[in-house]
């Protein structure tokens, strides 16, 4: 038998414990002593589950009671399913384990006792209902979960895992993550750094490239824990936690990729807020446009960095891409430095973040205004010889032309043509033939006074426009002095050139004060001075507008006769005196024009010389003469030879010898 307790070590024991125990006397059932956990638990004091019994505690009948009682005698055990009630009436299911105590009373009375553990159901059912809520959570969690032992075998995963895998359980229980996922891209220092970062129970984190059941390869992020079961400090177990981040690490690349845009690209572009014009990002290119870093630029006001006189422009963008949600426009930007820079802004409202945003695209449009003038500039200037070409003459000449409308200031329009630069061209060559127009462009140029402007205006033409002109003698000098500059020889290629140049004069206002009308004039002119002989000069006359308008309907309608087959031959025999029998023909081009009757070929060839139409004209002609030939010699008639004759520009034609 052992030894009994004093009652008084049990009663501080209860004080202390953390169970629910009562002391009850077997007999009548009355509460001898309780522990502090059962004053809390039934929520009565000490004292008043001292004035109760067991029986006030439960709440079934005394038949339940002896039922119950029976059942545990049958299974041979001492564990009894109660019900009881706490002091605030509530009933909870409980089991009580119960078992005779021999204590020593301060008497030294030993009694025998029943010591009573009771147990409340309810909570175990809690912690067995959060157990179950917590492996269904693991099942259900959308991560993929892997427990593994100590040396990395899997014991267990949930769905998620094979969904991730492509591996159920049955197939990953038993091996390891490496032997089913390994893709190959880690290498073995990867997984070195891994293990050494878990054995010193330190939680691992990265990503890494696994490859599924079906050979596919995904990004995954993972983090794995190590696990101390016995909480003893020495690591069981490892939990993994893994991740597909194959969106996300794209998501990261474009974010890249974007970034590296924004960075490199040679626009401009700055994010603000549309409310404050607040500058949230700028890009190196758009910070370099302003003579700045982009860190200069945060915080600044987008507005600031206009021009004044933009700001107006700018005020208006902004309503207009409120609206919109889109709007080009073209503005100054004022650098650091206070320069100004030309620029075009393509504004755009959007979100970002679900914040307003605006993004505006801008360019230095100073290589463009650059390139916009150098082409302008082009446009009005002859490559050749640098000097303008007719476009640019006529913009030099609305110039003077609105001087002398608002001073009556006077002016001349100076037509000079070479004479004798076709044979160059024609026996030199076109290089010769440039290095002379640019030589004779450059002796011209040393004859011009201030305000005067010389030009080239096609060929071997040029015009010049002599300003502040008070009497017509003035421009005469002014076309003796071009000529004066061509008196001594052109150098090129070791020859000497000499070449004169004829000069027609047209007077403002006397022969007119419209650009168009005053070359016209003044070619009309220089058409009189080369008919006249060359090296001459000579004024407008109306007539000569009346013969430039003869000449035009004439080259008009040669054309047509080459065409409608107006022209025709005649022969003229040479003759042997002696025997009078004939020995050859020249033969003679004509013109029969249905309105103007028959055309003198000294009216119509000198024109085509001038033209070129004469190279089409010879072409007609020997090809007629040689069909005459040969229908003459099927009637049997013998003609020894036919001339014909050809101009100097038909020597120049590549077609001539065949």
């Amino acid at each position: 038998m052992h030894d009994a307790v004093p009652l008084a070590v049990l009663a501080d024991v209860l004080r202390l414990h953390p169970a629910i125990v009562l002391l009850i006397d077997p007999h009548d059932g009355s509460i001898v002593d309780a522990s502090a956990a059962a004053e809390r638990y039934y929520g009565w004091s000490h004292e008043q589950l001292r004035e109760r019994t067991v029986h006030d505690l439960n709440s079934l009948t005394e038949g339940e009671v002896a039922l119950e009682m029976a059942r545990a005698e049958r299974s041979g055990q001492h564990r009894f399913a109660f019900r009881h009630r706490n002091a605030d009436g509530n009933v909870r299911d409980v089991h009580v384990t119960s078992g005779p105590i021999d204590l020593t009373d301060p008497d030294g009375t030993v009694r025998t006792w029943l010591m009573s553990v009771v147990h409340d159901v309810d909570d175990l059912a809690g912690i067995r209902h959060l157990l179950r809520l917590r492996d269904r959570a693991l099942e259900v969690a959308h991560d993929a979960l892997v427990l593994a032992d100590r040396d990395g075998t899997i014991v267990w995963c949930n769905p998620a895992f094979t969904a991730l895998t492509g591996y159920d359980a049955s197939e990953s229980i038993g091996r390891t993550p490496g032997d089913l996922l390994a893709s190959g891209e880690q290498d073995r220092a990867f997984y070195d750094r891994m293990w050494a970062t878990l054995t010193r129970g330190e939680t691992w984190r990265g990503r890494l490239m696994n490859r599924r059941k079906d050979g596919t390869r995904y990004h995954e992020e993972m983090v794995i824990t190590p696990l101390d079961a016995a909480d003893d400090g020495v690591t069981t177990h490892f939990i993994a936690v893994k991740r597909d981040v194959g969106e996300s690490v794209q998501r990261e690349q474009d974010l890249e990729r974007w970034e590296a845009v924004f960075r490199n690209v040679r626009a401009g572009v700055v994010v603000a807020d549309p409310d404050t014009g607040e500058i949230r990002m700028a890009n190196p290119a758009y910070a370099a446009m302003h003579g700045t870093t982009p860190d200069a630029l945060l915080g600044r006001r987008a507005q600031d960095l206009y021009a004044p006189h933009d700001r107006p422009t700018l005020k208006r963008a902004l309503a207009t891409v409120g609206r919109t949600g889109h709007h080009l426009f073209e503005a100054d930007h004022v650098r650091s430095d206070g320069s100004i820079v030309p620029v075009s802004v393509d504004l755009t409202w959007t979100r970002l973040s679900e914040r307003p945003t605006l993004i505006a695209t801008v360019q230095d449009r100073s290589h463009v205004l650059q390139l916009e003038e150098d082409l302008q500039r082009s446009r009005g200037t002859d490559p050749l010889t640098g000097l303008p070409n007719r476009e640019g003459l006529r913009r030099a000449s609305q110039v003077l032309l609105a001087r002398h409308a608002r001073h009556g200031a006077g002016m001349a329009v100076v037509f000079a043509g070479l004479d004798g630069f076709q044979a160059v061209n024609d026996s030199l060559g076109h290089e010769v033939g440039d290095a002379v127009l640019r030589e004779v462009a450059r002796r011209f140029g040393t004859v011009l006074r201030t305000g005067d402007v010389l030009g080239r205006f096609g060929g071997d033409a040029f015009v010049m426009l002599a300003a502040d002109l008070t009497a017509p003698e003035h421009a005469e000098q002014v076309a003796q002095r071009l000529r004066a500059t061509l008196i001594e020889p052109i150098a090129v290629d070791g020859r000497s050139i000499v070449l004169d140049t004829g000069v027609g004069l047209a007077l403002v206002p006397d022969d007119g004060t419209v650009h168009d009308a005053l070359v016209s004039h003044a070619e009309a002119a220089l058409h009189a001075a080369k008919t006249a002989g060359s090296g001459q000069v000579r004024f407008y006359d109306p007539s000569l507008q009346a013969q430039a308008e003869d000449r035009l309907t004439l080259r008009t309608e040669l054309t047509l006769a080459l065409q409608r087959d107006e022209l025709w031959l005649a022969y003229q025999p040479l003759v042997d005196l002696e025997s009078g029998a004939p020995v050859a023909c020249e033969a003679l081009v004509r013109w029969e024009h249905p309105t103007l009757g028959t055309v003198s070929p000294g009216r119509f060839v000198p024109e085509a010389e001038r033209t070129g139409q004469i190279v089409e004209i010879g072409r007609f002609v020997r090809q007629r003469a040689l069909r005459d030939l040969t229908a003459w010699d099927a009637a049997g008639l013998q003609v020894p030879r036919v001339a014909v004759n050809l101009s100097a520009a038909e020597l120049a034609d590549p077609t001539l010898f065949d």
